[in-house]
Formats: C-alpha cells, structure tokens, sequence
C-alpha cells in the first residue's frame, strides 16, 4: 500500500510546493497535508496510532502524521529554504 499511495501523497505535495513556490512559507506549510491525510489515512492499519490523542484510530494517525509532516516540511523546511537563499543571495536565480 506505501508503494503506492506514498508516491502519490508525495507527488500532491510536490505539485502543491511547485504552484506555491512564490509563497515559499505557505508552499511549506500547505504541502504538508497530503502527505499528512494519505499517509495517515492507511498507515493506522498497519501501526497503532499515537495514545495521545483522544481521536479514532484512523484521525489520530492523520492528526500525528500531519504534525510531524509539518514540522519537518513547514518549519524545517522554510528554515532551509531560507538559509540557503541567505548564502546564494537574492541576484541568484531561485
């Protein structure tokens, strides 16, 4: 089931992160809930979900995946993304 739906939350995301690449804080943010919904809507079944939330099985896993997905892409990733255009400087393409 990874093999495929994995892919495909990720290409969602990219193409989310592609048409919002003039908005790169947005971009970040926004494309990490495909990833977070489809991963999260499957990977309940084959592990438990975190104890954490008080939510359905199903929800806490989309709930958990999404915020750790954000972390990594919204707040991680917009760090780098900024560091990066810091050290090329903004004459530099993008």
């Amino acid at each position: 089931m990874d093999y495929l739906l994995g892919p495909v939350a990720n290409l969602i995301a990219g193409t989310v992160v592609y048409l919002l690449r003039s908005r790169p804080l947005l971009a970040s943010s926004l494309g990490a809930l495909p990833i977070g919904v489809i991963v999260g809507g499957y990977l309940w079944t084959f592990f438990p979900p975190p104890e954490v939330f008080a939510l359905p099985e199903w929800l806490a896993m989309i709930v958990s995946i999404t915020l750790s997905t954000y972390v990594a892409m919204g707040l991680l990733g917009y760090i780098l993304y900024r560091s990066v255009y810091r050290m090329l400087g903004p004459s530099r393409p993008r």
